[in-house]
């Protein structure tokens, strides 16, 4: 459901509680149709048709061309914690990356949001994100080398090296501008 007002767009204050009844209702319509409440059903119609009424081109019939695939996703352990992202071509494992990375460090012994601490975890993150522009949508035996314990000693060595990480940490930087309407998208 798709709501005809503006989205909610304050900030929730300490004690206030967060309504949010049209996400609840679609909630609800999914539970009690299923996926077709998206694909083919009442959910698609009312997105497609709100998208294509400020622009966008998704269709009724792109929903339903949609085929699910199971994949198994990527995990590495964090401090004894198994991690779980989707694998590529979704750019999750930079994440990944980063913790396998950051794992090397006693963060804990650093002052909380003290300059060691966050620079050492801006540093992976910028690491991570180089890795990941620069091997986009990786097939397996190469993801498994970049998840590798010795390619995250190497970039462990480069965050506690103490010199400048440079480079860009989106791919869509590119020297020539680009409209980021169309040729951008982004995950977490």
């Amino acid at each position: 459901v798709i709501p005809a007002r503006k989205p909610w767009s304050g900030i929730v204050k300490q004690g206030q509680v967060l309504k949010q009844p049209d996400l609840a209702a679609t909630y609800e319509a999914i539970v009690a149709d299923g996926p077709g409440h998206l694909y083919g059903g009442a959910l698609g119609k009312t997105m497609t048709a709100y998208l294509q009424s400020i622009g966008g081109c998704l269709t009724e019939e792109d929903l339903a061309a949609v085929k699910p695939r199971w994949v198994d996703p990527l995990v590495v352990n964090y401090r004894g914690l198994a991690m779980h992202t989707l694998p590529p071509p979704c750019e999750g494992f930079q994440w990944l990356l980063t913790l396998r990375i950051l794992e090397g460090f006693n963060l804990g012994a650093m002052e909380r949001n003290g300059v060691d601490h966050l620079d050492t975890v801006y540093r992976a993150i910028r690491l991570a994100a180089g890795v990941r522009i620069a091997q986009n949508n990786p097939k397996s035996d190469v993801l498994a080398k970049i998840l590798s314990d010795d390619h995250v000693a190497s970039l462990r060595a480069r965050v506690a090296d103490g010199t400048p990480i440079t480079g860009p940490t989106e791919q869509f930087v590119t020297p020539k501008p680009i409209d980021l309407n169309k040729e951008h998208t982004t995950s977490l």
